[in-house]
């Protein structure tokens, strides 16, 4: 029964372990962020007033495109650090008329020969999708809905999301209960050995 025990408490302190997570602090310098913000409202503004900014559906007919300011930067930028995306050079609100589109974007920035990604703000998150630089100050990529985007400066990993508040937890949870019907099966061999 000891031994039960013992397995029981360290099994519990394993899952109580695995199940920390870490908030880090938010910054404190509102200078770097407001540079930030300015940046991409002028990166925004320019997209929109761009002639090389459009989209097209599968038909090759041209979709005219909204934009606006996002105000999700802070977000875009650390889901893209945290998941080793790179920096966002631009983050903003994109609509059109419908959906499934091809969107090429004018950003001022663009490097020839630099890999890309967007970022589209799907719920609490942001799914990664694969952006094709077009070594003319453009990017492309497909879209099938609308909302906020970001431009990501860096390499991208196809469909990242960030898991969900409570996640971790459920999981701990299920690992308890395994091991705990694991220790209670080996309790009770232990027992009829003897």
């Amino acid at each position: 029964m000891k031994k039960f025990v013992k397995t029981l408490a360290a099994t519990l302190a394993t899952v109580l372990v695995l199940g920390m997570t870490v908030s880090a602090a938010g910054s404190t310098s509102t200078s770097t962020t407001d540079s930030a913000d300015k940046a991409n409202v002028e990166n925004t503004q320019a997209m929109a007033k761009s002639g090389q900014t459009k989209a097209v559906d599968a038909n090759g007919e041209v979709v005219a495109l909204t934009f606006g300011f996002g105000g999700d930067l802070q977000s875009a930028q650390d889901f893209a650090t945290a998941h080793g995306l790179g920096t966002v050079l631009a983050q903003f609100d994109m609509s059109a008329a419908k959906g499934n589109l091809t969107v090429t974007l004018k950003i001022p920035g663009l490097k020839n020969d630099t890999k890309y990604s967007a970022l589209h703000k799907k719920g609490d998150s942001w799914e990664t999708i694969p952006a094709v630089n077009n070594n003319n100050g453009t990017v492309t990529f497909q879209v099938k809905d609308f909302s906020p985007f970001a431009i990501v400066e860096g390499t991208a990993s196809a469909a990242v999301v960030a898991p969900k508040t409570g996640e971790v937890i459920a999981l701990a949870a299920i690992m308890a209960i395994v091991m705990m019907a694991g220790a209670a099966v080996c309790a009770k061999k232990a027992r009829i050995q003897k």
